[in-house]
């Protein structure tokens, strides 16, 4: 996420709890004054926005699953062939650095899930140690476990390049 797209972000959040904290007073005043259809209607609209703005929140900053989908890298299978993970980099903003994603196939249930989102990489190295625990970057992840690694949640993150493949050149 560029820095721009926060920054609109963060604006539009405080535009929404300054609209959000306005209309809280106006219907308390109204409660106080006569509880009528109005004020009922105005109190229903209120959870229903927190409602709304809590799962935006939540999409946001929490929710892999909404995640930038990015360009294709490469596709790497489990040792029993169970398993795929699928290796993106998603470059969509000049003002930041290359951010990765991981999206693990369920061959036999046909399910996607991103099970690693990490900033500042651009290629990340894939190896999977056993059918069921697969090691991207630096994160080793357990695909039986539900293990998943988002940069945004690790409290040790660090701002270096992890573990990457290698592009062969030929060079004469």
């Amino acid at each position: 996420m560029g820095l721009l797209y926060l920054l609109f972000i963060i604006l539009g959040g405080m535009t929404a709890l300054c609209s959000l904290i306005v209309f809280i007073i106006k219907a308390v005043l109204m409660l106080l004054k006569k509880r009528n259809f109005v004020a009922n209607k105005l109190i229903f609209i209120f959870f229903v926005s927190c409602l709304f703005l809590s799962l935006g929140i939540y999409n946001l900053f929490f929710n892999l699953q909404a995640v930038p989908r990015g360009d294709l890298l490469r596709s790497t299978f489990s040792p029993d062939g169970r398993y795929m993970v699928k290796t993106y980099v998603c470059d969509d903003d000049p003002l930041s650095a290359n951010t990765a994603r991981g999206e693990l196939i369920d061959t036999k249930r046909h399910t996607k899930k991103t099970i690693y989102w990490n900033y500042y990489d651009n290629n990340p190295y894939v190896e999977w140690l056993t059918p069921t625990v697969v090691v991207i970057g630096n994160q080793t992840l357990h695909v039986g476990q539900n293990e998943v690694y988002d940069w945004r949640q690790d409290d040790t993150w660090a701002r270096e390049l992890p573990k990457q493949f290698l592009e062969k050149t030929n060079s004469k």
